[in-house]
């Protein structure tokens, strides 16, 4: 069973509702959902929130077995997701539990268009998965590289280039090849592909960006016009 946690005070941006139903989406978390929680941060600031204070908070309900806690708050590395099973394996080792920020990534995904619930239940969900790629006895750092690459399990040089995996959606051939090689069955690699499939921003979401944020003066001024020309018309 799956648990949600808003570490709150969170981005406005992100919903209760709208984030879980992407969650829901992808195979790699559980599809009950035990309970979704608005927790009370300890340090409502800015303050980075450090592996131990996510990974051992109150708020854990120690029967689920996923957590994704959510936060505004810069993580320790500066991340924009991390897990106890990738990070800190000593906290809570039976339970795979992941937190994602919204620090500095949300202007990225705001400017390029791509919608706040979807890109942080995105990363939650490479994370988790990620999370139980170490757990079953497979190295991080296989997973994942430092070195540049458009697909999602490469680190970014700059974190503007987070941008990148969303316009990717793909695991890309190097990570296909660690799976393969660290015996991960067909099935859960092709579940990991759609999964991944989540971060590419769809039509509506271009279509909203275009409209609404890259030209919304002139969106605006047309609807204006259109309104005036026919309320001319019903009362002449």
């Amino acid at each position: 069973m799956l648990q949600i946690i808003f570490l709150g005070p969170t981005s406005k941006k992100i919903t209760k509702k709208k984030f879980a139903k992407f969650i829901k989406k992808a195979s790699t978390a559980s599809d009950e959902i035990l309970e979704t929680n608005i927790a009370k941060d300890n340090l409502p600031s800015l303050g980075i929130l450090s592996d131990a204070e996510a990974f051992s908070h109150n708020s854990i309900n120690p029967t689920a077995n996923e957590v994704i806690i959510v936060t505004k708050r810069p993580l320790q590395g500066n991340y924009f997701s991390r897990s106890n099973q990738s990070h800190c394996p000593n906290i809570n080792p039976d339970q795979n539990i992941v937190v994602v920020t919204s620090f500095e990534a949300e202007k990225f995904f705001e400017e390029e268009g791509v919608n706040a619930n979807r890109a942080f239940a995105a990363t939650a969900i490479v994370s988790l998965y990620s999370a139980k790629f170490v757990a079953a006895g497979n190295e991080y750092w296989s997973l994942w590289t430092d070195t540049p690459e458009d697909p999602i399990f490469g680190f970014c040089a700059d974190k503007s280039e987070v941008i990148m995996k969303f316009e990717s959606g793909k695991i890309g051939a190097r990570a296909e090849a660690v799976l393969v090689n660290a015996s991960r069955s067909t099935e859960e690699i092709d579940s990991l592909k759609k999964d991944a499939n989540l971060f590419r921003p769809r039509l509506s979401d271009r279509i909203r960006f275009f409209l609404l944020i890259k030209n919304r003066d002139v969106f605006l001024s047309v609807i204006f016009f259109a309104l005036g020309i026919a309320a001319s018309k019903l009362f002449s």
